[in-house]
């Protein structure tokens, strides 16, 4: 990991310090294109990713598996680092919402943004850091139906050209 982390701080070292918005992307949103990071500027952004054991831990995942997820997670935060943006990496074995809190606690952000995750669980997790105001959440643009669609469906009882 030592190669990837002097990587990134080579990078963030270039950074001007500033009032910056701060974006937490989870494993499943390491997408650029979509959601808060389409539209912040990279030069006023800071994104947080977090590397968590407990994760690891929830079930019997294939190590092959993690292999693939935490390499896709240092490889986008090295893509979005190159782009511009402040890249924090966050390595905790108490999960997402303890790594957060920790963070807020030493960096103060205004503001912690995070696009809705499409894990239930992790929406569970978070949620008290959202009912305390540290982290905002948005609606997740990957999805190609609304909620609201979703339960019109549901209304017509499923049938197909409703």
């Amino acid at each position: 990991m030592s190669v990837f982390r002097d990587a990134l701080r080579l990078h963030n070292a270039q950074r001007a310090k500033r009032a910056r918005a701060v974006v937490f992307v989870p494993v499943d949103q390491l997408n650029a294109a979509v959601g808060p990071l389409s539209r912040l500027p990279p030069n006023d952004t800071t994104i947080v990713v977090i590397e968590t054991a407990q994760k690891a831990a929830r079930r019997p995942y294939h190590r092959q598996k993690l292999a693939v997820v935490l390499s896709s997670l240092r490889h986008f935060a090295l893509e979005q680092a190159t782009r511009g943006c402040e890249v924090v990496h966050l390595v905790d074995d108490d999960g997402y919402a303890a790594a957060l809190s920790r963070y807020a606690d030493e960096r103060h952000p205004a503001e912690i943004v995070c696009m809705t995750p499409a894990e239930r669980e992790l929406r569970v997790e978070l949620q008290p850091l959202v009912d305390n105001g540290l982290l905002r959440m948005v609606a997740h643009e990957g999805w190609l139906t609304s909620t609201a669609w979703t339960r019109f469906i549901a209304w017509c009882g499923g049938a197909r050209g409703c």
